[in-house]
């Protein structure tokens, strides 16, 4: 997991906290839970954007394909004696 998206995380569980904390209050602050919902709703955009960036990287990265992965496994001489 790279570091980035880790912070993104680690940030989307504390702002979850503190809404959490902030609606246990005897008196919740509303103007306080509508800006930490809204930071919330923020990062867990950009959570979606890394995803869906990381998704399209991997979609598009060239493959690996070894030669001797596809290799026959008869000899040649033996393929050009059969065909004839």
């Amino acid at each position: 997991m790279s570091r980035r998206f880790q912070v993104l995380l680690d940030r989307y569980a504390i702002i979850r906290r503190e809404i959490d904390a902030e609606r246990d209050q005897p008196c919740p602050n509303e103007l306080r839970l509508v800006r930490l919902k809204s930071l919330q709703l923020l990062i867990n955009t950009r959570i979606r954007e890394f995803v869906e960036a990381r998704a399209i990287r991997r979609a598009s990265a060239p493959r690996y394909r070894p030669s001797y992965a596809f290799a026959s496994t008869a000899p040649r001489r033996a393929l050009n004696l059969i065909a004839h």
